[in-house]
């Protein structure tokens, strides 16, 4: 405990974690105030909402009424030339849909206000760009903490001495928790400094009890055009809001922890770090690359890498049209994630304890 708080001071006292996490907050506040000109409209019917307590409005319709996820099922797999399995597993995924849609036609989830005419841009701006910033930013501090401790002795010229006996290898689990801790303490601090702001210049008191699904809450499926954000199951925007932040936190400590594994391998944290960017968009780009040359199996493999996972933020919980094949794709793909970066974390320490000191 004693090494984990000393290794967990030195973070702290490090000027250039503080720069990142104030530069951070900078460039999320210039995002809020430049799309802050259009609040008061919204602001005005959120408390109205919570005011009255009126969070439905029959008039809105009942899209889910007459709602056919089969539908956009065949548009993808005429758009895209899927093997039979793969087209099974869209298939199946869509028939699951439709279950949830109906229920909701049922229930009467269409007819909530969310935030009116203006509920696309606001689920958009909060969960695609503010929550967006806030991951890839703590993503990269966490990574970068964990893998300055890591490289510390070597850029101090002390590795030899720290890590020359069986006993002194042992402090780089200190020195991978300490990172993983600070990277969690980075994650709440610059999200909880992020939403101070963001809503102090956007009132939610109207919006939290709707559902996410509400008709009002389209998005652009580029086969199928403009429809519903349909989630899994039924949630209102704070239980949505709730369990997108658990999933971003997991996956902030899977990028630090994965930052953690090349900083192993190199022991040297610039070079680490350029690796793990360069991984991270290597990630981005080898989705994309299957999808150029026809290799389908592996787009629907790399959607699960933590980058991607990051990319398909604005519909998690949800079907995630073409990209995905089955539901709940976020969770699974954490749970995946975290298992393997486990795993990997577990061989590169041994390995570490073996090797030479050279």
């Amino acid at each position: 405990m004693r090494i984990l708080k000393f290794e967990l001071l030195k973070l702290i006292k490090t000027p250039m974690f503080w720069v990142f996490m104030v530069l951070s907050l900078s460039l999320n506040i210039m995002v809020i105030v430049s799309e802050s000109g259009w609040n008061r409209e919204v602001n005005e019917l959120s408390r109205e909402i919570a005011t009255s307590g009126e969070y439905t409005d029959s008039e809105i319709g009942n899209i889910y009424a007459d709602y056919n996820a089969s539908e956009i099922a065949d548009s993808i797999i005429e758009a895209v030339p899927l093997n039979p399995t793969l087209e099974r597993l869209m298939r199946d995924k869509y028939d699951r849909q439709q279950a949830v849609a109906d229920e909701f036609a049922e229930n009467g989830e269409s007819y909530y206000i969310y935030a009116g005419g203006m509920t696309q841009h606001i689920h958009q701006l909060l969960f695609g760009q503010i929550m967006g910033l806030i991951m890839i930013e703590a993503g990269l501090l966490a990574a970068l903490a964990v893998m300055y401790l890591i490289g510390y002795e070597k850029l101090n010229k002390t590795e030899f001495a720290v890590y020359s006996s069986k006993k002194g290898r042992c402090v780089i689990r200190n020195k991978y928790a300490a990172g993983l801790l600070f990277g969690a303490g980075g994650f709440v601090t610059i999200a909880l400094s992020t939403f101070a702001v963001y809503f102090s210049v956007w009132d939610y008191s109207g919006f939290w009890k709707a559902n996410v699904s509400s008709a009002n809450n389209m998005f652009f499926d580029p086969i199928v055009g403009f429809r519903p954000l349909v989630t899994w199951e039924s949630m209102t925007v704070a239980e949505y809001f709730a369990r997108y932040l658990l999933i971003a936190f997991v996956l902030t400590l899977i990028l630090a922890a994965f930052g953690g594994v090349i900083g192993l391998l190199l022991r040297n944290t610039y070079t680490a770090f350029i690796v793990f960017a360069a991984s991270f968009l290597a990630m981005l780009a080898v989705g994309f690359v299957f999808a150029d040359i026809g290799f389908y199996t592996g787009v629907y493999v790399a959607t699960f890498n933590p980058a991607w996972l990051w990319l398909l933020r604005p519909h998690w919980f949800a079907d995630m049209g073409m990209n995905t094949l089955f539901p709940w794709h976020e969770t699974r793909g954490i749970i995946i994630n975290a298992v393997i970066i486990m795993g990997l974390t577990t061989i590169i320490m041994k390995r570490f304890k073996r090797k030479d000191m050279v």
